[in-house]
């Protein structure tokens, strides 16, 4: 199609980013799935500012946009580098109330520091508000000089592309898998109703520290028509969750291209294809 351009999407999952690439005009198809190792934890290296090792992602997406001939790069942020809070309105549009709950929630960081985003939920009387330290991100915008056209996503936003892509006004619910925590996102048609961070020890946690957030956060045991488990050691937290989930939905781990009803120019990977489902998602859809 004429005026199309490649969209590269990017999110990293311990020591590996991951990258996939839009073919250009055709739906539902991608030019490129990969990944690339690194000898270090990236998350660390993004909260840390260490410029080694930050020079050596820089270089791979440089050499990614070059070969792809990429024109936008959408990033998944961290979820455990965010804070994320379902909060009435009123927090939103009351100074005093913002800045007591920024306060209590980034206790210890210096308010310069603090970028706020508001998202709208599918209840209209509640927001979610996330929260980034700015430090954290500098390393991040940096990627904006390799790209000018950068846009970083939280990880329930690169999920929120899943209903566009299957054609769904249903629910679902998305679980992403970090080394020590969850991110935990809910949708119901077609809008964001819900979503959390679940930090843990030990896998042997998960179940527990699951039913006790649900207690609070009722979304989290609402009706899904779809769960979807994707990131590192995905398999491992399914199964560890599958008793506490709702045993009427479709409940997968999304580890091939036939579960995320997609074709890509590869069919096999030598990796956890449900470690790059958030880049996946981005690439096919950038609004």
């Amino acid at each position: 199609m004429s005026g199309s351009t490649t969209r590269l999407a990017i999110n990293f999952f311990e020591q590996r980013l991951f990258y996939a690439a839009s073919t250009p005009g055709v739906t539902s198809h991608l030019s490129r799935i990969g990944s690339h190792d690194f000898t270090f934890s990236i998350a660390d290296a993004f909260r840390s500012g260490e410029t080694r090792q930050l020079d050596g992602i820089y270089t791979i997406l440089k050499a990614l946009q070059h070969e792809l001939k990429a024109s936008s790069v959408q990033v998944a942020t961290f979820p455990f580098h965010e804070s994320w809070s379902s909060l009435p309105k009123l927090v939103q549009d009351q100074s005093d109330e913002r800045e007591a709950y920024l306060n209590l929630l980034m206790k210890g960081v210096q308010r310069q520091h603090i970028d706020v985003e508001w998202h709208d939920l599918s209840n209209r009387d509640y927001k979610l508000m996330v929260l980034r330290d700015r430090r954290i991100m500098a390393s991040f915008e940096k990627m904006g000089e390799i790209v000018p056209s950068t846009a970083f996503n939280s990880e329930f936003e690169s999920l929120s592309k899943w209903h566009r892509h299957r054609g769904s006004a249903g629910s679902y619910l998305a679980i992403g898998c970090h080394a020590g925590s969850l991110s935990v996102s809910s949708f119901l048609l077609g809008k964001l109703r819900g979503a959390s961070i679940i930090r843990f020890e030990t896998y042997d946690d998960i179940p527990y520290l699951w039913a006790m957030t649900a207690r609070h956060l009722k979304w989290m045991m609402g009706i899904h028509e779809e769960i979807l488990f994707y990131g590192y050691k995905s398999a491992v937290v399914s199964d560890l969750l599958v008793n506490r989930l709702d045993r009427s939905a479709t409940i997968q781990v999304m580890d091939s291209l036939k579960k995320m009803g997609l074709n890509a120019e590869e069919q096999t990977y030598n990796f956890d294809l449900s470690q790059a489902f958030p880049s996946i998602m981005m690439a096919l859809e950038s609004s």
